[in-house]
């Protein structure tokens, strides 16, 4: 009750429902009092007025927030530093160049969080439900304007952080929704990079830049396997601009494999929405053996964040014990994809 009375203005927080293209999944957006605490790997109950049972509360990954104002933001972010100047680099790995602002109808100075919501049956059955129905017979863009109350956050301690701060390389690799939990670990590496940058600019300019060490050279990959092209897309455009330097490997297994990112041809001179040019999405199953051994490297500390349905999970566990049995030094941080 204290949570709930701490993060909620009196008659609750304003959210904003939107549905993305191409698939069923949900992103909602809540604005609460305050974001302080929130931080990767953490969940929140949230619970959903005008809805039947409106008095249960269901838990949700937190995929981004925001602290307001004094967020950082695309324009003014410093670009952290990739990984060796040799590094390795197979055909499915693309690099993408800097990328303009997310164009995110929700973005917003006050403090944010957003969440990425599969509709199941019962509550967010409802909410997905409502949400279709609150649109007109030819939205542009689907939105549901609502009241709910956040309870938490919970879980995301920061000692299970600590390999993601000494590794020179981190390897985040999801399934499906499970891209919810690795983005907040990508948002707290960026923050933490360039909390370091500013740190050393500070000590540069007040001893004259003599003795300063230059900030650590980090190698930050993704490697994503989804069944909706349409979730990869909202996914590049709305979290993933802002991470400049990011690796990006894009596997997509679902229906409509053979048909182009945003609907539109590559020979046909228009840009696909959502994917930024030089990038690719595979159509077939992320072999998990490769991607582990395109990171891993001699003499570098590697972490492996993971979310991904069990099968997926176990193979990366096997795959990062091979490398620990080679000699190699990894680190494995696993978020269970269940409740």
């Amino acid at each position: 009750m204290a949570r709930v009375a701490y993060y909620n203005p009196l008659g609750g927080s304003k959210a904003l429902v939107e549905a993305i293209p191409g698939c069923d999944i949900m992103q909602v957006t809540v604005f609460p009092r305050t974001t302080q605490g929130f931080g990767p790997g953490q969940h929140s109950f949230l619970y959903l007025g005008g809805l039947p049972k409106f008095w249960q509360s269901h838990p949700f990954s937190i995929a981004a927030w925001s602290f307001g104002p004094t967020s950082p933001t695309p324009a003014s972010a410093p670009s952290p530093n990739t990984g060796s100047d040799n590094e390795k680099a197979p055909a499915t790995v693309h690099s993408h160049p800097s990328s303009p602002t997310p164009n995110n109808s929700t973005s917003t100075s006050k403090p944010s969080i957003r969440f990425l919501i599969r509709p199941r049956t019962g509550t967010t059955s409802h909410l997905l439900h409502d949400l279709h129905s609150s649109s007109s017979s030819t939205p542009v863009k689907s939105q549901l304007p609502l009241r709910v109350y956040i309870e938490g956050p919970y879980a995301g301690h920061r000692a299970a952080l600590y390999p993601l701060a000494t590794a020179d390389t981190v390897l985040c690799v999801a399934g499906g929704i499970g891209i919810t939990h690795v983005l907040g670990v990508l948002q707290q590496i960026r923050e933490s990079m360039q909390q370091q940058q500013v740190q050393n600019g500070q000590q540069g300019s007040g001893s004259g830049g003599v003795g300063v060490s230059k900030p650590k050279r980090k190698r930050v990959v993704l490697a994503w396997s989804a069944r909706e092209r349409g979730l990869m897309e909202h996914v590049r455009r709305e979290f993933l601009a802002v991470e400049e330097g990011l690796e990006c490997w894009f596997w997509c297994t679902g229906d409509g494999q053979e048909k182009e990112v945003g609907g539109e041809s590559r020979e046909g001179g228009g840009e696909p929405e959502g994917i930024a040019e030089g990038e690719e999405v595979k159509a077939e199953r992320m072999d998990v053996g490769k991607v582990m051994r395109e990171c891993v490297e001699a003499g570098r500390q590697t972490a492996v964040v993971v979310c991904a349905p069990g099968g997926m999970a176990d193979e990366v566990t096997r795959q990062v014990v091979a490398c620990v049995r080679d000699g190699f030094r990894v680190d494995l941080l696993e978020e269970a994809f269940a409740w």
